[in-house]
């Protein structure tokens, strides 16, 4: 009967180191992910409300300081009032090939509510895909 409940505690020993170390694993998408949050320096953010019209626009320059190309960038854009109070939060994405030691001006996006009381805004890179050679 030991014997046997050692068999089956040392079993479930190895199912548990098995079980953790799958589950604590990262994907390759996580790794290209984080590996773009640490490569991609985002620099100038702006955001800017045109009166005369009602429509918003803003942008932000990226640089690629990695050593891979860059395909698509996804990432998210807080907008901010004159007290610095988060107003906005939008997705973003740049689909444009960013090389080593490139930097681009994102001047593509939008907002979906223009308003009136944004003044600046904050960009963050959430993932992007590389290109594959």
């Amino acid at each position: 009967m030991n014997k046997k409940f050692g068999i089956v505690a040392i079993l479930l020993l190895m199912g548990a180191v098995v079980m953790v170390s799958g589950c604590t694993g990262k994907s390759e998408v996580e790794k290209v992910n984080e590996q773009a949050q640490r490569d991609l320096e985002i620099s100038g953010e702006t955001y800017n409300y045109y009166e005369e019209n009602g429509t918003a626009r803003g942008g932000c320059y990226i640089t690629n300081n990695g050593n891979v190309t860059y395909e698509v960038i996804v990432g998210s854009i807080e907008i901010f009032d004159k007290n610095g109070n988060i107003i906005s939060e939008e997705s973003m994405t740049y689909v444009e090939p960013i090389k080593p030691g490139e930097t681009v001006f994102m001047d593509r996006f939008k907002v979906a509510e223009a308003l009136p009381n944004g003044v600046s805004a904050r960009v963050d890179i959430s993932g992007a895909s590389i290109r594959e050679r």
